[in-house]
């Protein structure tokens, strides 16, 4: 098992608690959005339990 760890911060949103949705804030522009799951020590389940989309807010 791959072990990625992400860090806490204003770029990496971590939903640890079961929340089960989110609000973001976000300036006008171009956005990669990548969920990514892991285990209960924040390690990455890698490529193949994570998912990726492509947004623009205007």
């Amino acid at each position: 098992m791959p072990t990625h760890d992400r860090p806490r911060d204003e770029t990496h949103l971590h939903l640890d608690q079961g929340q089960t949705e989110t609000t973001l804030s976000l300036p006008p522009g171009h956005y990669k959005l990548t969920d990514q799951f892991a285990d209960g020590e924040e390690h990455s389940y890698g490529h193949m339990m994570s998912h990726g989309i492509n947004i623009t807010v205007k």
